[in-house]
């Protein structure tokens, strides 16, 4: 049969078309397949602190024949951003922002990804600008709300914080969202709505972990607050066995208070509380009353009975984390968040501490960045990530960044100002420590630390009346400081040549010291004490009009 010359190119024409479509979809495939896998050793990169290999993987993502490859630019653009920003390099950070901003992609996990990192750089203003026009066409885009509460706190728009917040459509059938969003209105301040929350939560999940995770973060920067809340609750929901749970959470975090939990465990025993958490309060309570085996036997148990659930293996991981057992720890960690990736407390509590105890520390600002992108509004990773850079890696102005905005979340919290009010007098900006420190004083009057602080501050700036003033503040406060007696004591040298009285000061100080002492304090108090005992043997030693050179004294704060 001959076949006709038209149908024949007919055929061709398809099958080619065919073969074009084949290549390309397969091109596209192979395409994002490489990416996934660049994207992913990226980020294992940035868990290991080796910035500049992320770097060069993300640079890799390929953008070119692909339906959505404005959004991809844009993202490549943000993980490159994202990866400076990790690296100190806040211009080229920025400079990577401006080209995802330049895509014109309006996609909101890209738009949500510019504002995070204009608020991470400390970009306030632009995060704001862009946020708020971001939220014109996406107001009740849950992610860009929790973006948008940190962005309105640190740019001082209380009442925009209130709002937004207040705008978040609540999901009453999950009770992990309902658990979240209590979680926000703690944050500002409504403790007594959040505890309604929390118990509708409960009542759709009682293992919900996610109600213990933020009760137990509260409770650690006010865990007398959380307690009073909870029992003011507890008097007007009399039927409900929740608060018993919350309190045994809560109790269990404290070797002093674990015995209370104890308690409460033995009550709750045979009630409906759900299939896990009793059992994982319990475990945590046993282990921090020195009960290992009671303890490691209902961990083991639950692992064998319940090896896939994230919460059981999350728990573990501190369970061994507290034995000094570490790879063991980091390997349940890393399976609780394969199981769960959007689960924040592996990133932002756990891996950082098993991290820090195995002295691995590099890594630790990218699991912090992990979580704080899922929970922007979270003061404790907020807080968590200032402690890393101030007492872990010894970067002030790291930590500074992150000061600031816990302040911001936090006005009232007379600590967080001190800790900057330190890192701006180490370096050697001692009028704006002496604002701060004027700061703490007027939150808590009673503060030794503070008084003695800034005594040391007025020294350093010339000011010797105005540091006596303080110094006597310390002292009446508490007369056995001896950071404060020896400040004193260099006051006395320095400013009104009383060298005996400088003296008794530092001998003073010295009988003082004790096993808690740390080893510089030490060190200072005896070099100014020989100092001291050096120009008062040259006084008695001396001849008329003999000139006697004043080494320098040191202070401690």
């Amino acid at each position: 049969m001959k076949i006709d010359n038209k149908v024949m190119g007919t055929v061709l024409i398809f099958l080619c078309g065919i073969a074009i479509f084949l290549f390309f979809f397969n091109s596209k495939k192979i395409i994002l397949s490489k990416n996934y896998k660049v994207y992913y050793r990226g980020q294992s990169y940035l868990y290991l602190g080796e910035y500049d290999k992320a770097i060069r993987e993300y640079e890799k993502i390929k953008t070119g024949n692909l339906r959505d490859k404005r959004k991809l630019l844009a993202l490549k653009n943000l993980k490159l951003a994202e990866s400076y920003s990790l690296k100190g390099d806040v211009e080229n950070s920025q400079k990577y922002i401006k080209y995802a901003k330049e895509t014109k992609n309006r996609d909101i996990e890209v738009l949500n990804s510019i504002i995070f990192n204009e608020f991470i750089n400390g970009k306030f203003q632009e995060a704001l600008t862009f946020g708020e026009a971001a939220l014109n066409d996406n107001k009740y885009n849950k992610e860009l709300i929790k973006t948008m509460v940190s962005v309105y706190m640190v740019n001082d728009k209380k009442n925009e914080v209130i709002k937004i917040i207040e705008s978040y459509k609540v999901d009453k059938t999950s009770s992990y969202d309902m658990a979240q969003y209590a979680g926000m209105l703690m944050n500002i301040g409504k403790t007594d709505e959040a505890m309604l929350y929390l118990q509708e939560a409960w009542n759709l999940d009682k293992d919900e972990y996610k109600i213990y995770d933020v009760l137990a973060q509260a409770s650690i920067y006010d865990k007398e607050l959380i307690i009073n809340s909870i029992k003011k609750f507890q008097k007007t929901n009399l039927t409900s066995i929740a608060p018993m749970m919350w309190m045994a959470k809560i109790y269990s975090l404290n070797e002093e208070t674990c015995k209370k939990s104890e308690e409460l465990i033995k009550e709750l025993k045979n009630k409906e509380i759900g299939n896990l958490q009793l059992s994982l309060i319990e475990a945590m309570t046993l282990q921090k009353l020195n009960k290992q085996d009671e303890a490691e036997y209902i961990i083991n148990e639950m692992v064998k009975n319940n090896g896939n659930d994230y919460r059981v293996l999350h728990t573990a991981g501190w369970f061994y984390l507290y034995k000094n057992q570490l790879d063991d720890a980091e390997k349940y960690c890393i399976n609780s968040i394969n199981k769960n990736k959007k689960y924040v407390d592996n990133y932002a509590f756990l891996m950082p501490e098993i991290l820090k105890k195995k002295d691995k520390t590099i890594g630790l600002p990218a699991y912090y960045r992990e979580a704080l992108s899922k929970e922007p509004y979270n003061f404790s990773i907020i807080n968590s990530i200032s402690n890393y850079y101030l007492h872990t890696v010894s970067k002030p102005k790291e930590a500074m960044k992150f000061l600031k905005i816990s302040s911001k979340i936090r006005p009232l919290d007379s600590e967080i100002k001190y800790n900057m009010a330190l890192i701006y007098f180490n370096s050697e900006k001692g009028k704006e420590a002496e604002n701060i420190l004027k700061e703490c004083i007027k939150l808590d009057d009673n503060s030794v630390k503070y008084h003695r602080t800034l005594g040391a501050v007025y020294l350093s700036l010339g000011k010797p009346n105005e540091a006596i003033t303080e110094m006597q503040k310390a002292f009446k406060l508490d007369k056995d400081d001896i950071l404060n007696l020896n400040n004193t004591a260099c006051y006395y040298i320095m400013y009104t040549n009383n060298f005996n009285k400088g003296y008794y000061n530092l001998n003073q100080a010295l009988s003082s010291i004790n096993s808690n002492t740390s080893e510089y304090t030490k060190k200072v108090i005896k070099d100014n004490l020989e100092n001291i005992k050096s120009i008062i043997k040259k006084i008695e030693e001396g001849k008329g009009n003999e000139s006697i050179k004043i080494p320098d004294f040191r202070l401690l704060y």
